[in-house]
């Protein structure tokens, strides 16, 4: 980082890439220079947030802007967006990037103006959408040919000659769209970039790392695991049912409680969406009361509920990014397609000390 303006960190999950990322960030801020950092999942955006809030007190010089990329977009386009969430890909993908990228073309003009005259305008940049320093963290999910142009003009000097770092797992965790190449964007927008493998895991236990690998099919896998054998071996439940995954789930959570893993400490990640998943489906009420879903609709406006004292349910894809002391993977039904290897992978490499995967019995003797 401190040697080239551009570059791309490519690694696999646990690797340290949000880590990197956060250090690239606060660099960039203490070297004097606006920084937008920006990743895809919301509750990733909160963890961030928060880990770096001294650097975003209000009114703090230079400025810095953690979003997720959608959030940043709808920021800089305001109310000039056609359509509506309602409509799907088509607006997140489409009518908001086009939007976006047409007003930062708008406020360029507006802060080349305001240079040409002599002005002062180091803090005019971020309050109109660019900065001098951009951190991309889950790059897989945001390099993406619908939003490179929005990337382009959120930097001074765009992606071709501009100040960039981005993290990403390129090969095992794109699981919004496989069609992501990281040496197509290198070779091209990425102005012929270095690419940085990272290959050594520091947050899984070596049992943990190597059944995450092997569920997802993931090879060569890591270099190393740099965390010492704990001798405990990932916990693999079978049911036949939905019955009976809730109760093995229940007992799940209870010996873990026992353990003292409590609280947010533990994440239960299922590989379906909230409504469809077995988490709060569990028999005893008293549990289903301990349990509480990551992201939520109140009052017409969504919630995430990142900074509360319970345990969270998620799907595994907004969890992506996050990490837990104790993970429960839930309803592992299949692993024939490489979408929901990834998935498993995603979910299983979220644990730092113990992992619980529930899965069906069809899939008895391909999880160990």
């Amino acid at each position: 980082m401190r040697r080239t303006p551009r570059v791309v960190f490519d690694g696999p999950a646990g690797t340290g890439k949000t880590l990197l990322a956060l250090e690239a960030a606060r660099r960039g801020h203490a070297a004097g220079r606006s920084v937008l950092f920006l990743c895809f999942n919301r509750p990733l955006a909160l963890w961030l947030q928060d880990q770096a809030a001294e650097l975003l007190a209000a009114g703090r010089t230079p400025a810095m802007t953690v979003r997720t990329l959608h959030q940043y977009m709808i920021d800089v386009a305001g109310p000039s967006v056609r359509g509506s969430p309602a409509d799907g890909e088509t607006y997140w993908d489409e009518a908001l990037p086009q939007a976006a990228a047409e007003r930062l073309l708008e406020n360029w003009d507006r802060l080349e103006r305001t240079e040409r005259d002599g002005l002062p305008s180091s803090s005019l940049g971020p309050t109109l959408g660019i900065y001098d320093e951009l951190i991309v963290d889950e790059a897989q999910d945001v390099v993406r040919d619908c939003f490179l142009d929005v990337l382009d003009l959120s930097v001074r000097g765009g992606l071709s000659e501009g100040t960039w770092r981005m993290f990403g797992d390129f090969a095992w965790q794109t699981i919004y769209d496989d069609t992501v190449s990281l040496d197509g964007f290198c070779e091209g927008r990425g102005a012929n970039c270095p690419q940085i493998p990272l290959d050594e895991n520091c947050r899984n236990t070596p049992r943990v790392a190597a059944l995450a690998c092997s569920a997802g099919d993931v090879a060569p896998g890591y270099s190393r695991v740099l965390r010492p054998d704990d001798g405990i071996d990932p916990d693999v439940r079978y049911y036949t049912d939905a019955a009976g995954q809730a109760l093995l789930l229940q007992s799940a959570l209870q010996e873990l409680y026992e353990e003292q893993f409590t609280g947010p400490q533990v994440a239960v990640l299922s590989t379906k969406s909230d409504e469809r998943a077995v988490a709060p489906r569990l028999p005893d009420q008293a549990w289903r009361d301990r349990l509480q879903p990551l992201i939520e609709s109140k009052d017409f406006a969504t919630v995430v509920n990142t900074r509360t004292g319970r345990t969270h349910y998620s799907s595994i894809h907004r969890f992506k990014g996050l990490e837990a002391n104790a993970v429960v993977v839930t309803d592992v039904e299949s692993l024939d397609s490489a979408r929901e290897r990834s998935l498993v992978y995603v979910g299983a490499t979220r644990a730092k000390h113990r992992l619980v995967v529930l899965a069906h019995e069809s899939l008895r003797g391909r999880l160990a």
